[in-house]
């Protein structure tokens, strides 16, 4: 679960989907409960697409809001075997952009950003570091997971 960045009123959830629908082959549903008005009302978001070669569900679901300084709203989330960014709230599946790439570790575990974090889609080359953590350590971003490079 998480908070929306300036809108405490907004969650957002995501959970496994063990049995997903064939228009949804991800592994994840995601959620948006918005209690502006007292009564919580929740709204299912698209998921990702699926099916990377190399991928294995042995992650953990994560989802992560996070406005840039220019204003741009993202949500980061896992669905256990990759990591996704869409700008925006999600509005169809192809909103959503695998973040993490083929060379990195699979199963992905925990997510952070800096402040100044912007995804490469928005301003033509990332800014900010992204730490990701997987099975097989943790992979650093300093130009907004443009490129990533594995910790020491």
């Amino acid at each position: 679960m998480a908070i929306h960045p300036l809108r405490p009123e907004i969650l957002y959830i995501i959970r496994n989907d063990l049995n997903p629908a064939p228009d949804e082959p991800s592994l994840a549903e995601i959620w948006k409960g918005d209690f502006t008005n007292g009564n919580g009302v929740w709204t299912r978001l698209p998921t990702f697409p699926d099916g990377f070669d190399g991928t294995t569900a042995s992650g953990t679901n994560f989802i992560y809001p996070h406005i840039a300084p220019n204003g741009d709203f993202y949500l980061i989330a896992s669905d256990r075997r990759t990591v996704h960014i869409s700008k925006g709230e999600p509005t169809e599946m192809e909103s959503w952009k695998r973040f993490d790439n083929k060379d990195i570790h699979v199963n992905p575990r925990s997510i952070s950003v800096t402040s100044n974090f912007q995804h490469k889609e928005s301003s033509g080359s990332g800014i900010g570091k992204v730490f990701l953590i997987n099975d097989g350590g943790i992979v650093v971003s300093t130009n907004g997971g443009e490129t990533w490079t594995l910790g020491e």
